[in-house]
């Protein structure tokens, strides 16, 4: 309910590629991973061989040295109220830190993936 109030809450407040993103500690944080969750709600006209690019691209981050896993998907359409299938293509990766998360931040493949990306996105869009 939380994630839903605040994806809301940014639909009209956030244009750019980074749409949605959440950084994850778990409760015992001292030697844990972080996880990166971006949510992306592309816009209506981009087609799926674009949307299959999109995804193509993210898994191919997998390969930086700084990234330990990464897992993308589409939403799995649901009928109860709690769930928000209204994304496009959501993503987590896992990083050992918070050093190979500025690592990632930083990395000149990242940052062409993502210019590459911003064009396709929007806030929410009203589908």
């Amino acid at each position: 309910m939380l994630a839903k109030q605040l994806g809301k809450r940014m639909q009209h407040r956030i244009c750019s590629f980074l749409l949605f993103s959440i950084v994850m500690l778990p409760l015992h944080a001292a030697a844990s991973p972080i996880y990166h969750t971006v949510v992306f709600w592309l816009k209506p006209d981009v087609s799926a061989s674009q949307a299959d690019e999109i995804i193509r691209s993210i898994k191919s981050m997998a390969a930086l040295p700084m990234v330990q896993a990464v897992l993308v998907g589409t939403p799995v359409m649901s009928d109860r109220a709690i769930v928000d299938d209204s994304f496009s293509i959501a993503f987590t990766m896992i990083f050992e830190d918070a050093a190979a998360l500025q690592a990632y931040g930083a990395d000149p493949y990242h940052k062409k993936i993502e210019r590459g990306h911003n064009a396709l996105c929007c806030a929410r869009c009203d589908l």
